[in-house]
C-alpha cells in the first residue's frame, strides 16, 4: 500500500474481515449470541441454533427478493415469521453484538493512522453490508476509531450498489469525482475488494488474513482434526498471530 500510495488521491479500505474482526469464527454466530445474551426477547421455545436457523433463512428470502442488490437489516427481519414479535428491539441486539464482538484489527488500524496523518491521504471505507451507514459508524466508534479520519463511508444497503458486481466503485467515483485510478482500495473479499475493484478501474490490494489464513496456516486445520471445533472465540486473532 505505501508502495502505490504516492498515486492515490484517497485510499480506500473495506470494514469487516479487514479494518474489523469479529471475534467469532462465523459470521452467523453472533446470532446465536444474541439469544443467549437476551432470552426475553424471543419466544420460550426456541433455542439458539433454531434463532440462528431463521435469521438466515429470513436474510436469504430478502435477498432472493431483490435479486442483484443489496438489502436492509429492516428488510431481513421483514420476513421473519408472525411468532418474532420483538422485532426492532432484535435488531437492536443484533447491532449491540457486532459491537460487543468486533474489534479493530491492530496492522490495517495502524496503516489507515499512517495513511491519514503521515501521508496525508483521504480515507474512505467501502463495505458491502446490510447495516446501514449510522450502525457502521457506532461499531467504528464503540472500537475507539477515529471516524474524522473519513471523508465518506460508503457501504451497499444505503446505495443499493455492491463491491461484488462493481457498481459500488462506480458510484463512489461520482460521488467523489474522482478518477477511479485515484483510488487505492485495500479488502480481503477476492472477487469483491480484488477483482472488481480492477474491472473498474480502481487501484487494489487484496488482505487475506481471514479468507485465506485457513490455508496459509495449516496448524488450525491440525488443531481442527485432533481436538474438532475449536477456538471460535478468538478465531480471527489466532489468524493474525498466524
Amino acid at each position: 500500500v505505501i508502495a502505490r500510495i504516492d498515486q492515490a488521491e484517497y485510499v480506500s479500505f473495506d470494514i469487516f474481515d479487514t479494518l474489523l474482526f469479529r471475534m467469532t469464527r462465523f459470521p452467523w454466530q453472533i446470532f446465536e449470541k444474541m439469544l443467549e445474551k437476551a432470552p426475553w426477547l424471543f419466544p420460550d421455545y426456541l433455542d439458539p441454533c433454531e434463532w440462528k436457523e431463521l435469521r438466515k433463512y429470513a436474510e436469504k428470502c430478502a435477498r432472493e427478493k431483490k435479486t442483484g442488490k443489496e438489502i436492509t437489516l429492516r428488510e431481513i427481519y421483514a420476513e421473519l415469521p408472525e411468532i418474532i414479535q420483538n422485532r426492532n428491539e432484535i435488531m437492536e441486539l443484533e447491532i449491540a453484538m457486532e459491537v460487543e464482538n468486533t474489534f479493530v484489527n491492530p496492522v490495517i488500524g495502524g496503516l489507515l493512522a499512517e495513511v491519514k496523518e503521515q501521508f496525508g491521504k483521504k480515507v474512505i471505507l467501502i463495505s458491502d453490508m446490510y447495516l446501514s451507514q449510522k450502525d457502521i459508524l457506532r461499531i467504528l466508534m464503540e472500537n475507539g476509531v477515529n471516524i474524522s479520519w473519513f471523508s465518506r463511508i460508503f457501504v451497499s444497503s444505503e446505495y443499493g450498489n455492491t463491491k461484488s458486481d462493481g457498481s459500488l466503485y462506480n458510484k463512489v467515483c461520482q460521488c467523489l469525482d474522482c478518477d477511479p485510478k485515484k483510488i487505492l482500495h485495500v479488502g480481503d473479499n477476492w472477487n469483491g475488494d480484488y477483482i472488481k475493484a480492477k474491472k473498474e478501474g480502481v487501484e487494489a490490494v487484496y488482505y487475506p488474513v481471514i479468507s485465506e489464513a485457513q490455508y496459509r496456516y495449516p496448524y488450525l486445520g491440525y488443531e481442527y482434526g485432533d481436538y474438532g471445533d475449536v477456538g471460535r472465540e478468538i478465531y480471527s486473532i489466532r489468524l493474525l498471530a498466524g
